[in-house]
C-alpha cells in the first residue's frame, strides 16, 4: 500500500504475492523458449516451464534459476571469479553498494551470486528503462529485484521522477532493511575511467527531507565496489562508440547486441571487491561547503575508495606501455602477458569496419583507464 501511495508501482521490483501470475505470463513468452534452450540445453523447455509454475517466491526464484544462469556465464566465460570485501560485511544490515558499471548485467549479478554464496540477502538492482527491451526481459527482471530507472523522463516531470526513485532508494535501505545496488554513474563506463557522477548523489539527496547531507547519505551506508574484468566487456564496441564521439560523428548503440556480448565474450578473470561503509568519510566532509561542491567532495571520497579497490590486471599495464611506447611497468607483466594482449587487440580491431590505428588506440586507453598516471 506504502508502494503505490509514493508512487512506487510503476518502478518497483515483483513481490512474492505476484511470482504466481508473472511465472505463468514467463513461461508464454514467444522468446522464453530460445532463452531456455541457452540455459538448459538438455532440457525441453516444456519441462522448464512445468517446473517454474511452481515457484512461489522472489527468493525462490533466484535460488533456482537465476543463480543457475548467472553460473553457467561463469562457467563458460570468466576462467576465475574472485572477491574480496564482502565477507566482512554484516549480513543483516543494509547498504547502498555504489560500484563502477562495465558490463550492462554482470556487474550487479555477479555481486549478487557472490552474496547469495556467502549466505547474505541479494540486493535490490537499478536497471535504465532502455534495456527493458522485451516483456520477457522485463519479467525476468524484476523477478530478480530489479527496479527501473527511467532514463530520459518528460523535462517537465524530471524532479518529480528524480524525487521517487530517491525516496524508493531511501525507504528500502533505512525501512525495509533490502540493500541496494547502483552504479556510479549513467550508463557503463567507456574510457575505462570510472568516476561518480554527482548528479546521482543530487538525486539521492532529494529524500533527505530535514536532515543534513552528512545524515542523510550516513543513514544510506554506502559501500564502494568494484569491480575488474581482466577482458573488458564489449571493449570493441565501446571503442567503435568513443571513436565516433571523439570525430563528432552519431553512434547507433545496439543495447540488444552488448547484453548478449557482455554474456557470452570471454572476460577472462573477474575481481569484485567491496569497501567499508564511508561513514567516517562522509562525516568528515565539511558542511560549511555549498551543497554543490559538498556532493562533489563525497563524490571524489567514493571515487578514491573504487580507485583503490581495483584490481589491475598484467595486460592492462602492458595496455598502458603501449599506448605511452615505454616500459613504465615492465615489472608488471611478462612476455606472455604481451602475446595474450596482443592477440586479443588483433581478434578486436578484426571484428570492426572502423580505423584500425584509431580504434587501436581507444582500445588501449580503455584498458590502461585505471593504471595510476595513466588518464
Amino acid at each position: 500500500m506504502e508502494d503505490q501511495a509514493l508512487g512506487f508501482e510503476e518502478i518497483r521490483p515483483y513481490v512474492d504475492a505476484e511470482v504466481p501470475q508473472v511465472m505463468a505470463e514467463v513461461t508464454q513468452r514467444q522468446t522464453f523458449a530460445l532463452l531456455m534452450g541457452y540455459l538448459y540445453p538438455d532440457t525441453p523447455p516444456s519441462t522448464i516451464a512445468e517446473q517454474m509454475s511452481a515457484v512461489k517466491s522472489v527468493e525462490e526464484f533466484q535460488h533456482t534459476y537465476i543463480s543457475h544462469a548467472v553460473l553457467k556465464i561463469v562457467k563458460e566465460s570468466i576462467s576465475e571469479l574472485s572477491h574480496s570485501g564482502f565477507e566482512d560485511l554484516d549480513p543483516n544490515q543494509s547498504y547502498l553498494f555504489i560500484s563502477n558499471h562495465r558490463d550492462i548485467i554482470l556487474d550487479s549479478a555477479l555481486l549478487n551470486l557472490i552474496r547469495y554464496e556467502l549466505g547474505h540477502p541479494t540486493t535490490l538492482i537499478a536497471i535504465g528503462d532502455n534495456l527493458l527491451i522485451t516483456p520477457l526481459i522485463t519479467d525476468l527482471m524484476k523477478l530478480n529485484k530489479s527496479f527501473i530507472v527511467h532514463r530520459n523522463p518528460p523535462r517537465t516531470q524530471a524532479y518529480a521522477y528524480s524525487l521517487r526513485l530517491a525516496k524508493f532508494i531511501q525507504q528500502r535501505i533505512t525501512q525495509d532493511g533490502e540493500s541496494v545496488w547502483l552504479a556510479q554513474r549513467n550508463g557503463r563506463t567507456k574510457d575505462g575511467v570510472d568516476q561518480t557522477q554527482p548528479s546521482l548523489l543530487k538525486m539521492l539527496q532529494l529524500a533527505f527531507e530535514d536532515k543534513t547531507l552528512a545524515e542523510g547519505f550516513r543513514d544510506l551506508r554506502i559501500v564502494p565496489m568494484a569491480i575488474s574484468y581482466e577482458l573488458e566487456p564489449c571493449d570493441y564496441l565501446k571503442a567503435e562508440e568513443l571513436v565516433c564521439r571523439e570525430s563528432g560523428k552519431g553512434y547507433d548503440k545496439n543495447d540488444r547486441e552488448a547484453i548478449i556480448k557482455g554474456i557470452r565474450d570471454p572476460k577472462g578473470r573477474v575481481h569484485l571487491a567491496a569497501g567499508q561503509p564511508l561513514d567516517r568519510e562522509i562525516m568528515a566532509i565539511p558542511d560549511s561547503q555549498t551543497r554543490n561542491d559538498w556532493l562533489k567532495a563525497l563524490a571524489n571520497e567514493i571515487d578514491k575508495a573504487i580507485f583503490s579497490l581495483y584490481h589491475r590486471w598484467p595486460i592492462q599495464y602492458v595496455a598502458h606501455d603501449l599506448l605511452h611506447d615505454s616500459s613504465a611497468y615492465q615489472a608488471k607483466y611478462t612476455d606472455d602477458d604481451i602475446a595474450q594482449f596482443q592477440q586479443h587487440l588483433k581478434r578486436q580491431l578484426g571484428k570492426s569496419e572502423f580505423s584500425a590505428e584509431a580504434m587501436r588506440e581507444m582500445i588501449l586507453r580503455i584498458y590502461s583507464g585505471m593504471i595510476p598516471n595513466a588518464q
